[in-house]
């Protein structure tokens, strides 16, 4: 079995050319079709007929229902690039509107039951906080190194301070540059 032959790349232009064409093709075909449906449910009474023929520019049909008061709709319609679209409605039988349904009333034997009169003795109790215990810690102290930090410039004497010269810590006997 061969297997088919692909084509790898059609231009543009050839490709507007086919699909034009088609589009030509499918524009010239005049429609021709006929159906016909309908339902007939007694229970609902959904009761509904339709038909349509096409041939063309030219329709022609009908179709036709069950109203809720009992009348039958017909419209039969035509249309064609002439005359444009002509309904014809047409409506048969009598309409009838079923009775409104006569309210009764009927009494409601009232019961009436005793009512107990009942009293549920209720404890009461006194809630106490527990005693709660504070803890206090201890002040902790902490000496910090002092850090002496200081250009080539500048001799670190204790107690001065310049700009040159930083000094942080409590003693002089910490780190320096």
């Amino acid at each position: 079995m061969k297997s088919p032959r692909r084509v790898k790349r059609i231009s543009p232009t050839l490709l507007k050319i086919i699909v034009g064409n088609l589009n030509c093709l499918v524009s010239q075909v005049p429609a021709h079709y006929e159906f016909k449906y309908g339902v007939k449910d007694e229970h609902t009474h959904d009761i509904k007929e339709q038909y349509e023929k096409r041939d063309g520019d030219k329709v022609e049909g009908y179709y036709r229902l069950v109203e809720p008061d009992g009348t039958t709709r017909t419209v039969k319609y035509s249309s064609d690039k002439h005359t444009g679209f002509i309904a014809h409605v047409e409506r048969s039988g009598h309409a009838s509107h079923p009775s409104p349904a006569k309210k009764v009333i009927t009494p409601v034997k009232k019961i009436v039951y005793p009512v107990q009169n009942v009293i549920y003795p209720v404890k009461y109790q006194t809630y106490e906080p527990a005693v709660q215990h504070s803890y206090i810690q201890a002040p902790s102290h902490y000496d910090a190194p002092a850090h002496t930090y200081s250009n080539e410039l500048s001799q670190h004497v204790k107690g001065s301070e310049s700009y040159s010269s930083l000094s942080f810590g409590g003693s002089s006997d910490g780190y320096s540059h």
